[in-house]
């Protein structure tokens, strides 16, 4: 686990655990609090996560685009040599 990802989760455990204590409307709105920021955070790693199968896409066709043109080029007997 990523130093960043540890923080979060101990961060988390301890707001959990400081939330236990409460009582009546203020621990409601605690946990109210806490589902919205576990929501938020789920939804910004999909997008995260999103974006790194994006870019990962996106790499893949640059490498064939790049092996597709040199194919190209040295298929041109001056440029290539074949």
């Amino acid at each position: 686990m990523s130093e960043d990802n540890s923080v979060t989760a101990a961060h988390r455990e301890d707001f959990s655990d400081g939330a236990a204590r409460w009582r009546g409307s203020a621990r409601a709105a605690l946990n109210e609090v806490l589902d919205r920021w576990q929501a938020r955070h789920t939804a910004r790693q999909r997008q995260v996560s999103q974006h790194g199968l994006h870019v990962h896409e996106a790499a893949q066709g640059y490498v064939a685009q790049d092996h597709d043109g040199q194919e190209r080029i040295q298929s041109v007997p001056l440029l290539g040599g074949r």
